[in-house]
């Protein structure tokens, strides 16, 4: 069973908080290596397992499943590479980030994160419960302070306030270890940090390979 597309927003908005945000992690708490996700849906039979690079200011995703998409963050750009169609697309990440903005600047501080006095190990790592209010039902997130820190998002064409939630966890260091949306009573496990290893990557990763073709994008920018 695929993930279910009324869980979608409550996930991508995580995903986007964290991952994105991460793009601007403290040099001195900077962690630097692979995390291997397991996003799944329904019932749980059906999955699909994501490997996220971390290097500096840059992050590759690759989504391990027919298309084989890649997909490459850094300071300036999103690149989405589909190696086996021999082309790529590029957009700036202000683009990106402008809509997400909005939607943080704008959301009800009665929906921002609670951070428990709950505790528990995942791989090794001591994670802390927070709990957040979504249109989707209630999400649980078990997030660490042992695998580096960001900085929150404003917008690229200035103007709006960090809303309090975002600083108070931008003030720390924290990263996701698992998320589970409760919809409709029923517990979904979102996505789960599978593992984690720390090491050193090569630049190369964080580049579009030769003789793929740029393509156009779909869109324009408003």
């Amino acid at each position: 069973m695929l993930l279910r597309k009324r869980n979608l927003p409550a996930i991508l908005f995580i995903l986007s908080l964290f991952f994105t945000s991460s793009l601007t992690l403290h040099a001195q708490n900077a962690f630097e290596g692979k995390v291997k996700f397991k996003v799944s849906g329904g019932d749980g039979d059906d999955s699909s397992l994501i490997d996220y690079f971390v290097k500096d200011d840059k992050i590759r995703m690759e989504v391990k499943d027919a298309m084989g998409a890649v997909i490459i963050f850094d300071q300036k750009s999103v690149k989405m590479i589909m190696e086996s169609q021999g082309m790529y697309m590029e957009y700036p990440r202000d683009m990106m980030m402008s809509d997400h903005n909005e939607e943080y600047e704008n959301m009800d501080e009665g929906k921002a994160p609670k951070i428990t006095d709950k505790k528990k190990d995942i791989l090794g790592y001591e994670c802390t419960l927070w709990t957040f209010e979504s249109d989707e039902g209630l999400v649980e997130m078990w997030v660490t302070d042992e695998l580096g820190s960001f900085v929150p998002m404003q917008s690229p064409m200035g103007g709006g306030e960090i809303p309090a939630w975002q600083q108070e966890i931008a003030d720390g260091n924290f990263f996701p270890m698992s998320v589970i949306v409760n919809d409709d009573g029923d517990k979904v496990n979102a996505f789960e940090v599978v593992e984690v290893n720390k090491q050193d990557l090569n630049s190369d990763l964080f580049t579009v390979p030769k003789g793929l073709k740029k393509m156009d994008m779909p869109f324009k920018m408003n």
